[in-house]
């Protein structure tokens, strides 16, 4: 109609000379020219250890007994950064640490040891049960899949943003300042029954996607705005959200889940800062080195 507008999502043209790596220089230049501002130093281009990955059973895991320990060890090896990664909490919309952990302390011990703290988190996800879906169930995503990450609030409504923004701001307030690693499926369709994000949703799909990526991220960028000493580590299921917007409120970014070998770093690098690509991708079942995958050497 006339007189009303539209907010498009976020797109790059521009022109480059010479040959790709030309046009990589030419993208990445702007990003370091134009999407710096949110850069938290303290947590840039940093040595990064996973303190735990015996969850992958999906069950809640008392980290208590090992953190601490694995934090010596991690300042020995020359760790900057400790992640407390997924299955901390008792479920996702409740948040509550298992056997009422206490990461304020954690974050204590991690600073005195010169280094930081990172917790993984996915604020847009809910498992059945949680408080928030018996308060508000018109939050949920329609026809919603249960999946890994277990159902979706929808980010196209205010009062969701407004309930993550408070969540995320609690953790920092509570725990002290630290990384937030995300996680999961922020936009996601309704009558997406398959639980592949790429999967081509129902016709009937009535949700404002456009609007949902909007809200999505004015809520990183409000977040880094009002804790200019968190940083940001941006994951879901490896580099599904990596864009330019996505990396300016962001400090490292994964680029994989998988095993996606050798071949990743740089056809990345072209599109995004090298120095935010934490490369290559969780080895879940292997127990062996040998020198033919000698590139899990550099995952760092």
């Amino acid at each position: 109609k006339a007189g009303e507008t539209i907010t498009t999502p976020l797109a790059l043209t521009g022109i480059f000379d010479g040959d790709i790596d030309d046009m990589g220089n030419t993208i990445t230049d702007f990003q370091y020219r134009y999407k710096w501002d949110a850069t938290n130093d303290d947590y840039f281009n940093k040595a990064n250890a996973f303190d735990l990955l015996g969850y992958q059973n999906k069950q809640a895991y008392d980290y208590t007994p090992n953190v601490f320990m694995t934090t010596a060890n991690n300042r020995y090896l020359g760790v900057e950064i400790n992640v407390i990664d997924d299955f901390w909490y008792d479920r996702k919309g409740d948040w509550n640490s298992v056997d009422s952990e206490n990461f304020s302390d954690f974050n204590t011990y991690i600073k005195k040891n010169g280094q930081q703290m990172c917790v993984w988190s996915a604020p847009w996800q809910v498992q059945p049960g949680a408080a928030v879906l018996e308060s508000h169930p018109e939050w949920q995503i329609k026809n919603d899949n249960d999946y890994w990450y277990n159902y979706h609030l929808d980010q196209s409504n205010p009062d969701v943003i407004e309930w993550e923004r408070n969540l995320m701001d609690g953790f920092q307030e509570q725990w002290g300042s630290h990384m937030l690693k995300y996680d999961g499926e922020p936009m996601w369709p309704n009558g997406n029954t398959t639980g592949d994000p790429m999967h081509i949703s129902s016709p009937s799909c009535d949700n404002h996607m456009l609007e949902a990526s909007n809200r999505w991220l004015s809520l990183l960028r409000d977040f880094k705005t009002e804790h200019p000493n968190a940083g940001v580590y941006t994951c879901s299921s490896g580099g599904e959200l990596m864009m330019i917007e996505t990396l300016r409120y962001a400090e490292v970014t994964s680029t994989s889940d998988g095993k996606v070998g050798d071949i990743n770093g740089y056809w990345n690098s072209l599109l995004f800062p090298i120095d935010k690509l934490m490369q290559g991708g969780y080895q879940w079942d292997e127990t062996a080195y040998s020198k033919a995958k000698r590139w899990d050497l550099r995952f760092s």
